[in-house]
């Protein structure tokens, strides 16, 4: 289930994070589609994800040529997060395999997927 910070906080998110896990257990996951590693965006959410037991999967909130999008213009920043976070899945944009792109996003998907396979 996709969650975002909702009227300015993170009650709702929790509330359902809580009665998902209580109910659900390991059967349900977490989706956040859009990560960036910017720290400020979701914040609070993302410190909430950082203590849930819940799996959490994730994607990249864009391409990797729109570095105006990650967290000081960096792509592999997302990657950080999404361990910080805890998520063993980070979904990328098919642009990162079809287009050219600096190695350094190469090395950061590349890194991630080894650690989390």
């Amino acid at each position: 289930m996709e969650l975002h910070e909702m009227l300015g906080g993170v009650e709702i998110p929790a509330a359902i994070m809580e009665y998902m896990y209580r109910h659900h257990g390991s059967h349900v996951g977490i989706g956040v589609w859009w990560l960036s590693g910017k720290e400020k965006y979701q914040s609070s959410l993302l410190e909430l994800l950082k203590e849930s037991s819940l799996p959490v999967y994730a994607q990249v909130i864009g391409r990797s040529s729109q570095k105006r999008r990650f967290h000081n213009y960096n792509y592999a920043t997302v990657f950080k997060q999404a361990e910080e976070i805890g998520a063993h899945y980070v979904e990328v944009w098919n642009y990162e395999f079809e287009k050219p792109v600096e190695k350094s996003v190469t090395d950061a998907i590349k890194k991630f997927a080894y650690l989390n396979n």
